[in-house]
């Protein structure tokens, strides 16, 4: 996973993860959440790349991230890998 300027292109941050991406991640606020074929979710700091957290839903993933609901100060996020709910 990489963050580069728009501007100019330079590399902004750069954070390794288990398995391939599942496009797109999703930003809510300052936070990239990224999803991996392996069954891992990942939450960013926008800014720099730092992990704030990760999980292994102990499954591989075929359906990317969806932003299902906002809130005011927050946001619930949902995976899928068989159209069932795996977690709230």
């Amino acid at each position: 996973m990489s963050a580069v300027n728009n501007s100019n292109g330079v590399l902004l941050w750069r954070y390794v993860v288990n398995g391939q991406i599942i496009p797109p991640p999703i930003v809510v606020g300052k936070v990239v959440y990224v999803e991996t074929a392996t069954g891992f979710v990942y939450a960013l700091q926008g800014d720099n790349g730092h992990l704030l957290w990760s999980y292994d839903t102990g499954n591989p993933v075929s359906l990317p991230l969806s932003k299902v609901r906002q809130f005011k100060s927050s946001c619930c996020h949902a995976a899928a890998t068989n159209g069932e709910p795996s977690g709230q």
